[in-house]
């Protein structure tokens, strides 16, 4: 589909081979950080791959992080969400916003402003109180932005509120690690009234978490 002839793809493999591009290939396999931009692993084999051998990155197997937000992406649709469902939450968020004085953030790093999450608190209408959500994108995880962003998110929270909660999955240890880290206090009376549905939850109490980040 091109025009190559055999001179310009003899020149094409001395350029691969001057610039070092089959040792390149290795090093992202390894998990070795080659983006020497954001000085960070390339991430497109643990994405594609079809074995369980591990990809270490720090000496960690990246693997199932990444199959799990795989998964979650796949039961996100697979459950169908329409134009109309779509229309239906931007409403909500926005509305959220006009009535209530809180609602979604995108989270956006500062020195180039690419998305990187998103945090909420909201209260949609069969929710018993607000909650305190927060969502990093897989390769922005562990760098601290989910706790910069929750933490100010809380802040905002707490000029309006005297408390709200956080629901998180008992399984998921980052995230009730950061509810504590940023103040939340586990509720057993919440907890209690879910009527034995799996669920931790996090009290945020005006007063008691400001210094926590």
């Amino acid at each position: 589909k091109t025009a190559l002839d055999a001179t310009a793809l003899s020149l094409l493999e001395r350029l691969t081979a001057e610039a070092g591009l089959a040792d390149r290939i290795s090093q992202m396999f390894r998990g070795e950080k080659i983006n020497t931009t954001e000085n960070r692993a390339v991430l497109h084999t643990a994405l594609r791959a079809q074995s369980d051998t591990p990809i270490l990155v720090d000496d960690e197997d990246i693997l199932p992080p990444v199959r799990q937000t795989l998964q979650q992406m796949e039961s996100f649709a697979e459950a169908g969400d329409t134009e109309e469902r779509a229309w239906e939450q931007f409403c909500t968020y926005t509305a959220g916003w006009m009535l209530q004085g809180h609602g979604l953030w995108s989270v956006e790093r500062r020195e180039d402003g690419a998305l990187v999450g998103f945090v909420l608190l909201g209260l949609e209408w069969d929710d018993a109180e607000p909650e305190l959500g927060y969502m990093m994108l897989a390769e922005h995880r562990r760098r601290g932005y989910a706790a910069e962003a929750a933490a100010a998110a809380r802040d905002h929270g707490f000029t309006l509120l005297d408390s709200f909660v956080s629901y998180v999955d008992p399984g998921n240890a980052a995230s009730n690690a950061l509810a504590s880290r940023i103040g939340g206090q586990r509720d057993s009376a919440a907890e209690a009234a879910l009527e034995g549905e799996a669920i931790h939850v996090w009290r945020h109490r005006a007063g008691t978490g400001e210094a926590a980040r």
